[in-house]
């Protein structure tokens, strides 16, 4: 699929979600994806909610293209923090850094920075939007269009889903749209500072996140997870 016919797909779907569904959401994730996708709402869907799950680990780059693409679209993006004793009560079991001792605790971690806060964040949605794309290196060969999310009551779509990792990059520059500067510094993946890292050429993109899970990858991720894995071809170019 050529990236006009790709782009041409995404809005139809934008058009069907805005016509069907009162309370998108759409959660911006900092990656290359989510520059594409946010500007295409901006476009053909400005009714959608947008908003982003700081965690309070955010690399200051991305920190940084949050407030270029506020400034940009000339509108806030909200942001949704978790909670303050949740953060004290995993610091007090695993400490500060306790996410690396087992894939429980980095598990619970994430609970509390990213899955709580996104409950909370799509709470009386009924549709949610990601950047996931069909990636068959990453088992997403057949991802569907839209799917029910039983754990959130809601329609999730995928409106990325036929692009190509050069069809993200080429609409950006296309556009000449901000994108997240750990792209440029190597890093094929992007979340919280102290779980990803760069990346080198040839090597798999999944070295670049959770890497000393490497030996034990039973991650059982939730999408939001996903999202960074399956934002890059699965080996470095």
């Amino acid at each position: 699929m050529s990236l006009a016919q790709a782009l041409e797909t995404t809005r139809a779907l934008l058009e069907r979600i805005r016509q069907r569904h009162r309370q998108a959401a759409y959660c911006f994730g900092f990656a290359a994806e989510d520059s594409v996708l946010l500007d295409l709402l901006q476009r053909h869907l400005e009714t959608s909610t947008i908003f982003v799950l700081d965690t309070g680990r955010l690399p200051r780059a991305s920190l940084q293209l949050l407030d270029e693409v506020e400034h940009l679209y000339g509108k806030p993006i909200q942001r949704y923090r978790p909670q303050t004793r949740a953060l004290s009560k995993h610091a007090q079991r695993w400490g500060e850094t306790g996410f690396r001792q087992s894939i429980t605790a980095r598990k619970h971690c994430c609970q509390v920075r990213k899955l709580e806060p996104l409950a909370r964040a799509l709470a009386g949605k009924d549709a949610w939007l990601t950047t996931l794309r069909r990636q068959p290196a990453l088992g997403q060969a057949h991802l569907p269009a839209s799917e029910w999310d039983h754990k959130h009551a809601l329609v999730k779509f995928h409106p990325l889903r036929h692009w190509s990792h050069g069809d993200i990059w080429a609409y950006i520059f296309e556009h000449d749209l901000p994108y997240n500067d750990l792209h440029d510094q190597g890093y094929p993946l992007v979340g919280c500072q102290p779980c990803i890292r760069p990346v080198a050429t040839g090597h798999n993109i999944r070295g670049g996140r959770w890497w000393w899970e490497q030996a034990n990858p039973g991650n059982d991720a939730h999408p939001v997870c996903m999202l960074v894995e399956q934002q890059e071809p699965a080996v470095m170019a």
